[in-house]
């Protein structure tokens, strides 16, 4: 069985896509629906368990929700404001992609959404993997040469994160990150040489830094 947890709010209606059976709608309500705010979740069924792909909050409580069938990207909620409320959800910009250099069909994209997504192309229909954590768009991904599993991550809010996607038989997590810029980092790469230690990075911070990203691999 599989279960995803809606932190502080009540479930109030759930629906599958008419369109992709690995995504679902949830309307839910603070405090029961008695008073304080809603959140839509759009939850994307991963073979990692259920994850959060996108969230909208709104200020009063959200009641019952319904995909259009004509639209794949939009859902309407109906609130506790006595309002029917219609978001749509199409992707936001893919700002970088990646290939496994261990596995030829998968890829990983992250962008504006602030999410990591890893797709094996011979089907793509949803995601492997979805990584999250970054607080703002990322701008540049990179596999690792020496470890299959592993990847980082450049970021606009200043980070830089080592993932695994869990396809080493564990869950896909953030293995640790590194904070020293003080603007938007916007590169990112591993040294081929030197047993997955050696990592660079650029930011808008007009520096670049090298350094012992195994050392890093510890937990956030």
């Amino acid at each position: 069985m599989l279960q995803f947890q809606t932190q502080g709010y009540n479930g109030y209606a759930v629906k599958y896509s008419p369109f992709f059976d690995s995504r679902i709608a949830v309307s839910a309500s603070m405090n029961f629906g008695l008073v304080g705010n809603g959140r839509l979740y759009i939850l994307n069924l991963t073979p990692n368990g259920i994850v959060a792909e996108q969230t909208y909050d709104t200020q009063d409580s959200l009641f019952d929700t319904a995909w259009s069938e004509a639209h794949e990207n939009q859902v309407a909620v109906g609130c506790g404001d006595g309002s029917v409320k219609l978001f749509d959800i199409s992707p936001s910009e893919a700002l970088t992609h990646d290939w496994n250099k261990y596995r030829p069909n998968t890829i990983a994209t992250a962008g504006v959404d602030r999410i990591i997504r890893t797709f094996d192309i011979r089907n793509y229909s949803a995601p492997l993997t979805m990584l999250q954590g970054h607080e703002y768009a990322i701008r540049k991904i990179a596999w690792s040469p020496h470890l299959p599993d592993v990847l980082l991550s450049a970021s606009y809010d200043m980070s830089c994160r080592i993932w695994t996607d869990g396809s080493n038989g564990g869950v896909g997590r953030e293995l640790g990150r590194m904070n020293a810029h003080t603007e938007f980092v916007t590169g990112v790469d591993w040294c081929l040489f030197g047993a997955e230690r050696s990592a660079a990075r650029c930011s808008w911070d007009q520096r670049v830094l090298i350094w012992d990203a195994k050392s890093f691999m510890g937990g956030p």
